[in-house]
């Protein structure tokens, strides 16, 4: 399913052959021609593969999870990117890690506190 123009037809990958890939958006398009079970939603946005959504381009900052991201995500796993020292958001939590491999809880504050399982 194509919406939008050019979806699925732009970037070094146009799908020719793939099946049950969805796009949407101005120049959303797949990450191989052959790609299977892909969503890519949002302008410009690619693919990341078979079995894969990608929500946005490289230009998106934050999804929420309904208006007031109130919303519960149900997932089997959490990939966590390493990163730096977040910036605090008041009345806001954050789970992050960092390249020195630990698990660091930041609360609304901006204190940030090491997360150690035992």
């Amino acid at each position: 399913t194509f919406l939008g123009y050019k979806a699925g037809e732009e970037g070094s990958n146009p799908i020719t052959i793939g099946n049950a890939n969805i796009y949407v958006g101005s120049q959303a398009t797949s990450s191989d021609a052959n790609a299977q079970n892909e969503i890519a939603i949002g302008y410009d946005c690619v693919g990341k593969g078979n079995n894969t959504v990608v929500l946005g381009n490289n230009d998106a900052t934050d999804v929420y999870m309904s208006q007031d991201s109130g919303a519960t995500v149900h997932c089997t796993s959490l990939t966590l990117k390493e990163t730096t020292t977040p910036t605090a958001l008041a009345d806001h939590a954050k789970i992050y890690t960092k390249n020195d491999n630990k698990l660091y809880f930041q609360d609304g504050a901006g204190t940030e506190h090491e997360v150690t399982i035992s």
